[in-house]
């Protein structure tokens, strides 16, 4: 069940867009770090990021509705979409600038959970809260956001439509916006304040995805993050671990029980696509962004994970977003390596790189958008 209040708190937020009540920030972000970062880098911390892997790698017999949260804000799809300005920021309603949401005109959205670098100092860290389980981890996903607004910059530049941006700019020591606020409570540990951001930050993105499905049909997710692992190149997490990778790759005949984050995409799932050609075919994502000066994990040159190496394969946004209470959404988690987001220039490079694969890979796997309105997917550039 969706958490009580996420449904509210995401109504309200559209309610004062709707009415054209935006909320002012606070202190101006910085990209640079308030304190000194520690990136994703362990491949044992034992994240919930890897939600699914243990699921994905156990097999057939693993039902694919055990990797999705079950009920999630289905009424957020019936209600009316708000209308957000398409390039306007608003904010969350704690008046601090915690949460950040540009609003877009493609059926695409993205959101950057993990490069927030806000400390309010009346919240309690999550690593000392003994509500939080002792193995939560708070590591920033350095220069993550930059690369978004990057992205979503390159999408207005080359093809004329902008993508919607959710960007968390409160540090994930306070509240962890890609884990679950139900059960054991990794997200905000009880923390009233902070269960309340973890909503607005969810309620951004169910607003935007419930606008674009009203108006185009479907929708592109892509959670945005970034690791410090010793192997230089993008992994890209569609829900299925790196042993599933490796058994895709390896044996012809192996199917998955679990489904991945692209089981909604329309080709896909009328069968015209195959779960190898998204993952690692010529046209897959991974595919075209490496063939950009990106190497990536899966691809055609890289199909999986070697074994030993540190892969992350999508946490619960991703479940969330392109799962069976999203059957219109559809995408991936995208961790960025430290070589494709070191300085300004090299991010602005590696986000056009993304921004001509995704399209790349739209143009090739859905074509035209229809819904109250349509988009055809321009030919990627060169």
């Amino acid at each position: 069940m969706f958490r009580r209040g996420a449904l509210s708190w995401g109504l309200a937020i559209a309610a004062a867009a709707c009415s054209g009540v935006v909320v002012e920030p606070g202190p101006s972000p910085s990209e640079s770090p308030a304190v000194a970062p520690r990136e994703d880098a362990s491949p044992g911390d034992g994240q919930v990021r890897d939600v699914a892997t243990s699921l994905a790698d156990a097999g057939p017999s693993d039902a694919a509705s055990d990797a999705r949260p079950g009920d999630t804000c289905d009424a957020a799809a019936d209600a009316s979409p708000p209308a957000y300005v398409s390039g306007q920021s608003y904010f969350d309603t704690s008046g601090n600038g915690w949460l950040e949401y540009i609003a877009g005109d493609l059926p695409i959205v993205l959101s950057v959970p993990h490069d927030g670098t806000l400390e309010p100092a009346t919240v309690m860290d999550r690593a000392a809260n003994p509500a939080c389980p002792a193995d939560i981890t708070t590591a920033r996903d350095t220069n993550a956001a930059p690369l978004g607004r990057k992205m979503q910059s390159a999408f207005v530049a080359r093809y004329g439509g902008r993508p919607h941006l959710v960007v968390a700019h409160i540090s994930r020591k306070k509240v962890d916006l890609n884990r679950d606020a139900l059960g054991v409570d990794e997200a905000a540990c009880g923390e009233p304040r902070m269960h309340k951001v973890w909503d607005e930050f969810h309620g951004f993105i169910e607003a935007a995805i419930a606008a674009e499905v009203a108006r185009f049909g479907h929708v592109l997710y892509i959670d945005v993050h970034a690791h410090g692992h010793a192997k230089e190149s993008l992994e890209l997490g569609y829900l299925y671990g790196a042993g599933t990778l490796r058994s895709f790759a390896s044996n012809p005949a192996f199917t998955s029980g679990v489904a991945s984050s692209l089981a909604n995409l329309p080709k896909h799932r009328t069968g015209l696509v195959t779960t190898r050609e998204l993952l690692y075919g010529a046209t897959a994502f991974g595919t075209l962004v490496s063939e950009r000066g990106l190497p990536s994990v899966p691809s055609q040159a890289d199909p999986a994970p070697l074994v030993g190496d540190a892969y992350f394969n999508g946490g619960y946004n991703t479940v969330r977003y392109t799962g069976a209470s999203h059957p219109a959404t559809f995408g991936w988690q995208i961790e960025a390596n430290p070589a494709s987001r070191s300085t300004d220039a090299v991010r602005t490079a590696s986000a056009t790189a993304m921004v001509d694969a995704a399209i790349g890979f739209l143009f090739h796997h859905h074509g035209t958008f229809t819904g109250a309105s349509t988009w055809r997917v321009p030919s990627p550039l060169p």
